[in-house]
Order: structure tokens, then C-alpha cells, then sequence
């Protein structure tokens, strides 16, 4: 992160090598085994979700944008378009 009142940063050996320490500002702590808070042991829900359930075709093809709506500005906007122009089935 680079901001001074970050002293840490939680990772793995997979989502960052040791080779990459000498690149952070922060101290890495390595977990042991993930970071992640989660596990592939999880049940999911026992819902039926489809496409139909959020409005969605069949065919079509969905772009994902996981940003906070401040780092979407016009230029970014722009791209998304011209994205979806050029993908028929597209959706964001």
C-alpha cells in the first residue's frame, strides 16, 4: 500500500513470493497456509440460482467490475462502452 500508517500486510507464498519482500514498505506476514477466509470445504447455500434470478440471458456474456464508484471515472466509463459495443451479448 505504501501509506505510512500501514505496518503489515497479510499474504501467502502464492499470492506473494518472498522474493517480492524487499518491494513492500510494509512487513509481510506470511500465513501458514492461505490468507483467505474462506475454504473449499464450505457448503454453499442450498439456493438454486440462475441467470433468470438477476435479469440475465442465457448467452450472455457478463463483465465484472468489483471497484469503488470513485475509481470509475469518465475515461474508465468510456472503456467499459466500448467494450460492450464490441461484445453484442455483453452486460456489466
Amino acid at each position: 500500500m505504501g501509506a505510512s500508517w500501514i505496518d503489515y500486510r497479510l499474504t501467502d507464498h502464492v499470492a506473494t513470493s518472498a522474493e517480492q519482500e524487499k518491494f513492500w514498505r510494509e512487513r509481510l506476514v506470511f500465513l501458514p497456509d492461505t490468507f483467505f477466509t474462506y475454504d473449499r470445504f464450505e457448503r454453499c447455500a442450498d439456493v438454486a440460482v440462475s441467470r433468470a434470478n438477476y435479469g440475465l440471458a442465457e448467452d450472455a456474456f457478463v463483465f465484472c467490475c468489483f471497484n469503488n464508484y470513485y475509481k470509475i471515472e469518465p475515461e474508465i466509463f468510456a472503456a467499459w462502452m466500448d467494450i460492450l459495443k464490441a461484445v453484442p451479448t455483453g452486460v456489466l
